[in-house]
């Protein structure tokens, strides 16, 4: 028996419906590695650069999907580029990019995604992009948090090993990271206790 699976969470601009065996519901089926550069400004914390690099395999169904004209191991040209901005990135806005923010519990907003690059590195899509924070938070005063995850547990995004290097903060600010379990904000059912980062300043 077999069931269609769509792609949900990154529109079906991403992919076209799949059939795939029923035992392939289980979850995850993309997997993400990702860096994240929290800019600070003036002591607030007021937007986030992030860095996504996809597994291999679904780079390469997204990009013979979504990126027309695109051949394996082909450069990803301007209007591939565009093409993917358009149909294959800003529909993630729908999940906030998978990405949350919370300064000293409560939940935090973003302004519209700015910056967007695609690049390749070796046969693995990578996606670079900024979330400016809306308005911007003073970590000086209270803990934020940064939750980078799909609560479906559809996409696996983890941080980059080592975790120590997937955090970069400006030096000058001389806040630190810390980066694991998050254990007050479980995902899919409760089962998987997703990564956070935690940053406090001086």
């Amino acid at each position: 028996m077999v069931e269609r699976i769509h792609f949900v969470l990154f529109s079906t601009l991403l992919l076209s419906c799949a059939l795939l065996p029923a035992a392939a519901d289980a979850h995850p089926h993309v997997w993400v590695d990702y860096r994240v550069s929290p800019r600070i400004d003036g002591g607030r914390l007021t937007a986030l650069d992030e860095e996504w690099v996809f597994d291999s395999q679904f780079s390469s169904m997204l990009l013979n999907d979504a990126a027309p004209g695109w051949r394996a191991g082909g450069a990803l040209t301007p209007a591939i580029v565009r093409h993917l901005h358009d149909h294959a990135f800003m529909n993630l806005g729908h999940y906030g990019f998978f990405t949350q923010v919370w300064a000293g519990g409560k939940q935090e907003g973003f302004g519209p995604s700015r910056g967007f690059a695609a690049t390749m590195t070796g046969d693995r899509l990578v996606y670079r992009f900024t979330l400016p924070l809306k308005p911007a938070v003073d970590p000086r005063k209270e803990p934020v948090e940064i939750g980078i995850w799909d609560t479906s547990y559809y996409v696996d995004l983890e941080p980059a090993k080592p975790s120590a290097k997937a955090v970069a903060l400006p030096a000058e600010s001389g806040c630190k990271a810390t980066v694991g379990p998050d254990r007050n904000r479980p995902i899919y059912f409760g089962t998987v206790i997703p990564t956070a980062i935690r940053i406090t300043c001086p």
